[in-house]
């Protein structure tokens, strides 16, 4: 289907916009723009968006209690004729509403369509804990000197991960970042921690940090994540830094700064530095690869370029061996038509502004435009070889000068 894209506001000034189809999509458009409408041919709603999302017309919102919307009802929630809604109560086949469970019920832990509070569930949760090892966080030891910085109370079966800077000494027992302490029995607050066990990580304590040269063999440095620095040229593999530069190169090697140095030398030898005019004779210029500036008219050769003096206009076997000089360009264009509006008599809704056409033929283009600002305005145009008919939507009469119309061949 033929369009026209409109890269401007259309204000429509109260006219009706009538006979219109919104745009049919089978999917909500991409990059979207708030209030933005289209018909859904898949499912035939009509949708809007609203910032966000896309949003069938005549949606509610979710309903909160500050906002008036709709209501999603379950399959357990039934809706009399008259808008009672009563609630399915639960059992083993069916989820609806459900009771607090006795603390008995709780403990048992068997039914299931009764709930716990939250009472019974800390305390479950309490009895399921003993035994168990629970990560609660961290302990720095950079400037401890006993268990102090662990917070009270802890209980049996509480883990922390180590931390900071080490080994540390702390209760006689030699403490790496990495390891684990455990707490081997409650101590509440204001109590001291002293019984407590240790989970060695082995490859934070022992790993062996290389601080000589060391020689790696067969071994890929991934330079994306390691960082090589200070290499020097004999740092590179026989073969690969050349110090000439031969007559076939290799994509293997890299000559040093001297060897492109000599290469270039070689190959200018013997060369002649032209200073000043020169004439080339028979010769051919590729502008591709060499520059060729400060060109002007008189450059071109006799008939190349033709100028308004030649009676330049627009012949029926135009030749593209020629170029035309800008004032010559400029007669090929015909004259333009500048009007302003005289006063106009609202008949039925509707203001007639008779433009005469003196160009002289029906092809050509008209725009109409306020004539205080400069902002094009659509106008219903008819054109003829001897008068150009405009029509614009008005109840009231028009003042002359408020718009104009410029007409171009």
């Amino acid at each position: 289907m033929a369009k026209k894209n409109f890269l401007v506001d259309i204000d429509l000034n109260k006219n009706e916009l009538q006979n219109v189809v919104l745009q049919n999509l089978a999917a909500a458009p991409g990059s979207a723009k708030s209030g933005q409408i289209w018909y859904d041919t898949t499912n035939n709603l009509v949708y809007f968006y609203n910032g966000s999302s896309a949003v069938p017309v005549g949606y509610l919102p979710p309903a909160t209690a500050t906002t008036l919307g709709g209501v999603k009802i379950g399959a357990n929630v039934n809706v009399a004729a008259d808008g009672t809604i009563s609630i399915n109560t639960a059992s083993n086949t069916q989820t609806g509403v459900i009771r607090i469970a006795t603390d008995n019920e709780a403990s048992a832990g068997t039914a299931e369509t009764i709930a716990v509070n939250p009472k019974q569930l800390a305390a479950a949760i309490a009895s399921a804990q003993v035994g168990a090892l629970i990560y609660k966080g961290s302990w720095d030891i950079t400037n401890a000197t006993d268990f102090s910085g662990i917070t009270l109370p802890v209980k049996q079966g509480y883990m922390y991960m180590v931390t900071g800077t080490g080994p540390k000494t702390i209760g006689g027992i030699e403490w790496n970042p990495g390891d684990y302490i455990v707490m081997d029995s409650d101590v509440p607050v204001g109590g001291t921690i002293t019984n407590v066990s240790k989970i060695d990580n082995t490859e934070a304590s022992d790993i062996v940090r290389l601080a000589a040269t060391q020689t790696l063999t067969n071994k890929t440095i991934d330079a994306d994540d390691n960082t090589i620095t200070d290499l020097e040229t004999d740092n590179f593999k026989s073969g690969v830094i050349v110090t000439s530069v031969g007559s076939t190169g290799a994509d293997t090697s890299i000559p040093t700064e001297k060897a492109v140095r000599s290469a270039i030398t070689t190959a200018t030898a013997g060369m002649v530095t032209v200073n000043g005019t020169q004439t080339l004779t028979n010769k051919t210029i590729d502008a591709d690869d060499n520059t060729i500036q400060d060109l002007g008219v008189a450059n071109f050769k006799n008939g190349v370029v033709r100028t308004s003096t030649d009676g330049v206009r627009l012949p029926a076997a135009a030749s593209d061996t020629a170029l035309i000089t800008e004032k010559a360009a400029s007669s090929f264009f015909t004259t333009k038509i500048s009007v302003a509006n005289p006063a106009l008599t609202a008949s039925s809704g509707v203001c007639t502004w008779t433009v005469s056409n003196t160009i002289g033929t029906a092809d050509v283009i008209a725009s109409v435009r306020e004539a205080s600002t400069g902002n094009e305005v659509m106008c219903d145009i008819t054109y003829g070889a001897a008068n150009i008919t405009i029509k614009m939507n008005s109840t009231s009469n028009i003042s002359a000068g408020i718009y104009k119309v410029i007409v171009i061949g």
